[in-house]
């Protein structure tokens, strides 16, 4: 009999197969489909990307020093640390513009992942075979990031009624919706969107500078969207799924720990002694809700002004020590509050963007809460870590410039993130802003940070061929944030590319990505961490990509 895992990956093996027989026939479906009827549309398009990953430093001995960091870190060497195909299929039936469906898969390998990993330390590998340390890695980190392996992603309806004078417009499924005027990673964690679908943080980490829109993963949701009047729309989006943000798992290249997140399975505590995986508290998934209005009068000139509220489980975990089963595991706090406001307008030729939210009960960057002795495990959304009461704001720009005698033209974008809790309501003792705790990663009342992208791009520097040279660089400037994945001082990643874009159909790009922060040392080995990128500061690497849409 096959169990959950098998059933799991022939789901997965199916979609690959698809996808890849879609690659074979690509003449015949990979582009709008002719019908008879007019009143219908169809179209199926795949993109395949191909990345090979280089790693250009050596393991800093501070930080694989530390037991419950070090295996992605030793599991590649200065060398290759990716050699991978992705392949998204997507499919679209549209009927009358007004109604349809879409799908879309995402299939995956990495021959690197296949291959020998570099890892020799048993005594610090936190993978367990048998219940004993063991080289290797988990089934879950096995899946994302070997394969070949596959997922569902778009699955829904989408439709538009009257009703009376009233049009209204819906969709039913797998989709992503976001609020708010956020525009990079920062953006997404400080916003109004913050937790609305989950985020894949392990795009993120591997591709500094993507926008927040290519960060959000679709969970089955309803939407719907009434146009009241023609400068006023009303929004509302009701949820029958949760997921967590997906990371970077244990033993993955960019990994910043050895416990995140579903991969992880042991807690080491010192030679032979450690917690195993326990099974994680999470919330229902089928009461976060959320409301918004947009308005756009005349007098504000394509300007829109937008309110909302929000009632969301939380999407990032708190770590739990089980003293009674000598077990860890991770719980998600649901019943968290947001009110928020957005104000969007083009000046002088500039896209502006700022909003601000207020949060109650939020979960707090926390050290590991206790179960101990006779307590119980914490309830469902529920966590014994520190929750509070949290103000944010983000603020950014989005231009274009013109062709100057050093390029033909810019794309470019910043933005500003500002974070302050007010009050601590529960769990105080964990919180890593309270009274006494002093080391590094110490929250402070406020914190801030500045992300930007700058991507000048030569015209026909071949014919048909587009040359750009995309540069990232996101960091805090100031103070520790009391939202986990935050700014933290001096803590952020850069990258500097270059990439060719030809026919407007194949696309090669060439990237160099560093991350950077703060840590502290004891007995040479690293101990504390100012941010996750702190944990990546000697995962240097350059990548190559080329993608291509059929």
């Amino acid at each position: 009999m096959k169990t959950a895992r098998h059933r799991e990956l022939d789901i997965g093996y199916l979609i690959v197969i698809l996808i890849l027989i879609s690659g074979f026939f690509q003449t015949a479906i990979a582009f709008e489909i002719p019908v008879e009827n007019q009143d219908y549309q169809l179209r199926w398009d795949n993109t395949f990307r191909y990345n090979y990953g280089v790693r250009t430093v050596n393991p800093n001995p501070k930080l694989i020093g530390n037991p419950n960091i070090d295996d992605g870190n030793r599991n590649f060497d200065k060398g290759t640390v990716t050699n991978r195909l992705d392949i998204l299929t997507e499919f679209d039936l549209r009927f009358k513009r007004d109604y349809g469906f879409r799908v879309s898969a995402a299939g995956w390998y990495d021959q690197r992942y296949h291959d020998p990993l570099g890892n020799n330390s048993v005594a610090t590998s936190n993978h367990l075979a048998n219940g004993q340390q063991a080289l290797g890695l988990s089934d879950v980190t096995q899946r994302y990031f070997a394969g070949p392996d596959g997922e569902l992603l778009d699955a829904f309806v989408f439709g538009k009624v009257d009703l009376g004078d009233v049009p209204v417009s819906f969709k039913v499924g797998r989709h992503t919706l976001f609020w708010g005027e956020a525009l990079l990673f920062g953006g997404a964690i400080n916003g109004i969107s913050y937790s609305q679908m989950p985020i894949d943080a392990a795009k993120g980490f591997a591709n500094p500078g993507t926008e927040a829109k290519e960060l959000f993963r679709p969970l089955f949701n309803v939407s719907a969207q009434a146009q009241l009047t023609p400068t006023l729309t009303l929004e509302g989006q009701y949820f029958l799924q949760w997921e967590a943000y997906r990371f970077p798992e244990a033993g993955s290249f960019l990994s910043p720990s050895d416990l995140y997140l579903y991969g992880s399975e042991a807690l080491l505590l010192g030679p032979g002694a450690f917690f195993t995986r326990g099974t994680d508290v999470q919330p229902n998934g089928m009461n976060d809700w959320g409301a918004a209005v947009h308005w756009s009068p005349a007098w504000l000139n394509d300007g829109a002004i937008g309110v909302y509220y929000r009632r969301f489980s939380d999407k990032l975990p708190q770590t739990h020590l089980d003293l009674n089963n000598g077990q860890f595991f991770f719980a998600y706090a649901d019943k968290i509050d947001l009110v928020g406001v957005s104000f969007t307008k083009k000046v002088m030729g500039v896209s502006m963007g700022l909003e601000y939210n207020y949060r109650w009960n939020m979960p707090l960057v926390s050290g590991a809460a206790m179960v101990l002795p006779g307590m119980p495990k914490p309830g469902e959304g529920d966590t014994y870590g520190a929750r509070g009461n949290t103000q944010q704001a983000v603020l950014n720009f989005l231009g274009l410039i013109g062709k100057t005698p050093l390029w033909d033209t810019v794309t470019w974008g910043t933005e500003f993130t500002y974070s302050r809790w007010d009050k601590v309501t529960q769990g105080d003792q964990y919180f890593l802003g309270r009274d006494g705790y002093d080391a590094i990663d110490r929250v402070t009342k406020d914190a801030a940070g500045v992300s930007a992208i700058f991507t000048p791009t030569w015209f026909s520097v071949f014919p048909g061929m587009d040359l750009s040279m995309p540069l990232s660089v996101a960091v805090g400037i100031y103070g520790n944030s009391a939202l986990l994945f935050s700014d933290n001082l001096g803590a952020g990643n850069a990258s500097v590319g270059l990439a060719l874009d030809v026919y407007q159909k194949y696309n090669f790009a060439l990237t160099y990505n560093k991350y950077f922060g703060d840590f502290t040392v004891d007995n040479g080995v690293a101990t504390a961490f100012r941010g996750p990128q702190a944990l990546l500061s000697d995962r240097d690497y350059v990548c190559f990509t080329f993608k291509f849409t059929l």
